[in-house]
């Protein structure tokens, strides 16, 4: 909200424009505290299927139904939701595929 409320208080901004960056989460390094790169956001202005940027998958294994970089918040949420149970980053880790299966069990395709 804050990033939003920047931009419209400034007079030369990109929401004048056309597309820029609504950042909604910091990227995988920040919150390990590893680094601090840029953070995922969505592309507002550029359609009404905004691209999710800054973002790549992780883990062991991408996701089957992952759609090309970059993909769109709604694909991204699809994906993390019904293939990988809500931790995408844990796609592919055996441990994790015993309670994936759990997690998804009776949860319909949308």
């Amino acid at each position: 909200m804050q990033d939003f409320t920047d931009l419209s208080e400034d007079p030369g901004s990109p929401l004048l424009d056309g597309p820029y960056l609504l950042s909604l989460a910091p990227d995988g390094y920040h919150k390990d505290n590893i680094s601090g790169g840029v953070p995922y956001g969505i592309a507002v202005g550029g359609g009404w299927l905004a691209p999710w940027q800054n973002f790549s998958w992780t883990g062991p294994r991408r996701p089957v139904s992952a759609l090309p970089d970059p993909s769109d918040l709604l694909g991204y949420l699809r994906t993390s939701i019904l293939e990988c149970a809500g931790f995408p980053a844990l796609l592919g880790v055996p441990a994790f595929e015993p309670l994936r299966e759990r997690l998804l069990r009776n949860v319909e395709v949308f």
